[in-house]
């Protein structure tokens, strides 16, 4: 993504085991030009979600882990569904 932008909503810190970790959620702003992933370029800017937990050692970062939301710009719209469905049900 050209001219992305990186929001962070939520960082925490702590220490686990000896360790210094730090937790941030947010979202990745930006245009898309090509095709991501099989997720085709679409017009205005795209949101991705992210989490990102990191591990510190004597300062520097040991370890990232990161998880990305990408079923939402999935082409598939796996979860799409979900609150759209409609309940022919009696009770």
């Amino acid at each position: 993504m050209p001219d992305a932008g990186k929001c962070t909503f939520l960082f925490l810190a702590d220490m686990h085991e000896g360790n210094i970790w730090t937790a941030a959620v947010g979202e990745i702003k930006g245009e898309m030009t090509s095709p991501w992933l099989g997720i085709p370029p679409g017009h205005g800017v795209r949101r991705l979600r992210f989490g990102e937990f990191c591990r510190f050692e004597q300062c520097r970062i040991a370890e990232i882990r990161c998880l990305y939301d990408i079923l939402v710009q999935s082409p598939l719209r796996i979860f799409e569904f979900v609150g759209k469905r409609r309940m022919n049900t009696v009770f």
